[in-house]
């Protein structure tokens, strides 16, 4: 009879409970809203639109572009004319926002084409903005903590809470 060896506590992987997490958002979106389908984000991406320098209208075609990247290996490539006719603009309108969202190294477009039926939607690459973003994370975390610990000392001292916005500076624009 053969042991099998114990697995590396570093190496073992600890499998994503969507039941446990599907649970938690039936109970704020209700089951009917849910089976329509969800998309997952960072909170990040939310919190550090203004240091990204990401405008409101950039931000809502930048979310309509993630909310069709399901797979990490897999390129998205919804229409510019879906997203526009979600946000109630032109496709030229659409197609300017990410182009200014291209060249600020946040998404990256590559052409797709049909054999014998030429240009399709192009697909979309996040690998700036997920490198912008991990970039990022350490001092938005650091904004953060600062933040937590000037509100637990104040609170202590029988003070209101600081004014500061969650995840961040004034200052830093977090």
């Amino acid at each position: 009879m053969s042991e099998e060896p114990t697995p590396d506590p570093e190496q073992t992987v600890v499998a994503f409970q969507p039941k446990v997490a599907l649970k938690a958002s039936e109970k704020k979106w209700g089951l009917d809203v849910l089976r329509l389908g969800w998309c997952l984000l960072p909170s990040l991406l939310f919190r550090a639109q203004r240091k990204l320098n990401i405008t409101p209208l950039q931000m809502a075609v930048l979310l309509q572009l993630l909310e069709h990247w399901w797979e990490a290996d897999r390129a998205p490539y919804p229409s510019k004319e879906t997203i526009a006719h979600r946000l109630d603009m032109s496709p030229r309108q659409v197609q300017r926002h990410i182009a200014a969202l291209e060249a600020a190294g946040y998404v990256r477009r590559r052409e797709r084409k049909a054999v014998h039926r030429g240009q399709l939607s192009n697909y979309y690459d996040f690998d700036g903005l997920v490198a912008a973003l991990q970039r990022i994370a350490p001092e938005v975390a650091a904004a953060y903590a600062e933040s937590r610990e000037r509100n637990r000392a104040a609170a202590g001292r029988g003070l209101r809470r600081a004014s500061t916005p969650v995840g961040g500076t004034r200052a830093s624009g977090v």
